[in-house]
């Protein structure tokens, strides 16, 4: 009689512990997920080192979440931490292989840690799911990944596929624009770029003046691109491409 007392009181305890247990990660799950809600806004606000607080905090309460896991590569991303950004994505993948946003932001961390090749296989893998609908957040990053293979005119036909669903896409446009460039096509790159200069306003972009201007000297239109170029200097005076402009400037004159 003893022994089955005993028996009964463990399995009570037994039992009660696995709910325990089972509250326990359910709590910590759903503060997981407003954790992970807290880093999104932070994200969306350019808030980086807070969002980047609010996902690790996020893992910590549910490691093996590959929503969290890739939000938390994205910033590390954001804060130039490739390495650790990459390893965080590939990690949510490893639990979900089929997590096609996943595996876009991981090629996208490639592209910038030069791993071109891993990357397009990557977006190959990305195009075959057909139920993903951001098609032309592949397009656009296939296309980065052959312009800085200096395949451009595939890049070329990507980014054309990214603005056909996208029209106001300021680096599409942008790329777009410098692969007709590096193609000689001056004057369809010239009227591209233009358009990426009013399209990339709000980002800053020096590029698309830079190139722009080029384009238009390469088709003859001296007085747009020294416009251009005076347009750079005056509202990008550290950009890498100064010395340049000025270079192009003294030879218009």
């Amino acid at each position: 009689m003893a022994r089955l007392l005993i028996y009964f009181y463990l399995l009570f305890t037994i039992s009660s512990c696995s709910f325990l247990n089972h509250e326990k990660s359910e709590k910590q799950t759903q503060k997981a997920k407003l954790h992970l809600k807290l880093g999104t806004a932070h994200y969306s606000n350019q808030k980086y080192h807070r969002a980047l607080k609010e996902f690790m905090t996020a893992n910590e309460l549910d490691p093996d979440n590959p929503l969290i896991l890739t939000n938390l590569g994205i910033a590390y991303f954001a804060l130039d931490r490739l390495p650790i950004g990459e390893k965080m994505i590939r990690r949510a993948l490893e639990i979900e292989p089929s997590y096609t946003d996943a595996r876009v932001n991981l090629a996208k961390v490639q592209i910038e840690m030069g791993l071109v090749e891993l990357a397009i296989k990557n977006l190959k893998i990305c195009e075959e799911d057909l139920t993903y609908s951001d098609t032309d957040n592949i397009h656009y990053h296939y296309g980065l990944a052959l312009f800085k293979l200096k395949d451009f005119v595939g890049a070329e036909e990507k980014f054309k596929l990214t603005l056909e669903k996208h029209p106001k896409h300021c680096f599409a446009m942008l790329y777009y624009g410098r692969s007709l460039f590096e193609r000689k096509l001056y004057r369809t790159a010239s009227e591209s770029l233009d358009e990426a200069i009013g399209l990339c306003e709000g980002q800053r972009l020096d590029d698309a003046h830079f190139y722009s201007a080029l384009s238009h000297y390469k088709i003859n239109n001296i007085h747009t691109s020294s416009a251009r170029l005076k347009e750079l200097l005056e509202l990008y005076p550290n950009t890498a491409y100064a010395t340049d402009a000025k270079k192009i400037l003294r030879l218009l004159k």
